[in-house]
């Protein structure tokens, strides 16, 4: 069994609803989730070429941001498209 929690990156612009998710996540199985919280794109899109993550909750992120962000995370970019 893996002990490294899992990385979720929470893109959400409003703190209110990020911190009942975060302490969601967190507080679900101890250890299992590491959040990390930003509220924009550009900071997203830092934290995914910088860390990478195994998981994002997206707020109110178009089609083609989405796009974006999984191609940060991946050495090659994917032809497919989400959806």
């Amino acid at each position: 069994m893996n002990d490294t929690p899992a990385t979720v990156l929470l893109v959400e612009g409003d703190p209110a609803d990020a911190g009942v998710i975060q302490a969601a996540l967190t507080g679900a199985d101890e250890g299992s989730f590491r959040v990390e919280w930003v509220t924009r794109l550009p900071d997203a899109l830092e934290l995914v070429a910088r860390e990478g993550i195994d998981v994002a909750l997206l707020d109110g992120m178009s089609a083609e941001d989405f796009r974006r962000l999984l191609v940060t995370g991946k050495d090659e970019p994917s032809e497919r498209r989400p959806g």
